[in-house]
């Protein structure tokens, strides 16, 4: 049950973890690539503070 709710959290961690190797190694990096853990930072990012600030 605590995997589930910190999958998201992973994810976005894994991919920071990518882009921070492939920019280590001198790898060439889409632009989607950046697109997609950019929208998953803000969206999972959002979320969680959202969560974080509205609790009851």
């Amino acid at each position: 049950m605590l995997a589930a709710a910190l999958s998201p959290l992973i994810l976005v961690i894994v991919l920071w973890c990518n882009l921070g190797y492939e920019l280590l190694t001198g790898q060439l990096i889409a632009w989607y690539e950046w697109a997609i853990v950019i929208v998953a930072t803000l969206g999972y990012g959002g979320y969680y503070l959202n969560l974080l600030l509205h609790k009851d």
